[in-house]
């Protein structure tokens, strides 16, 4: 059986922004993912009450190499169709955190 792993995606979005992101870009974001990525358990969003802009997604994958290809998606140099959100989110792909973490209890 393999290990569940936690991926955390950190950004900020345009202020001007937030409410297209919400509206649209969240389940196109998500809908990429499901269609570009074998091993996702489970993918939210979570966006901030005390920073305005602030969103970080909880992606649950059952695969490390999935955790890899995630980074690769997400903020490698390849084109791709999430390089259309550099202009939503503040300093562009480049100021894109990604954390994994595994359950250690």
């Amino acid at each position: 059986m393999s290990q569940l792993l936690t991926v955390f995606v950190e950004y900020r979005v345009q202020e001007d922004s937030i409410s297209m992101f919400q509206d649209q870009y969240f389940a196109q974001i998500r809908e990429q993912i499901k269609n570009q990525m074998e091993h996702v358990v489970r993918h939210e969003f979570l966006l901030s009450e005390a920073q305005v802009g602030q969103v970080v997604e909880v992606i649950q994958v059952d695969d490390k190499d999935a955790t890899i290809q995630l980074q690769e998606l997400r903020i490698g140099p390849t084109l791709s169709w999430f390089h259309s959100l550099d202009s939503h989110i503040v300093g562009g792909r480049s100021k894109i955190k990604l954390w994994t973490f595994r359950q250690c209890d």
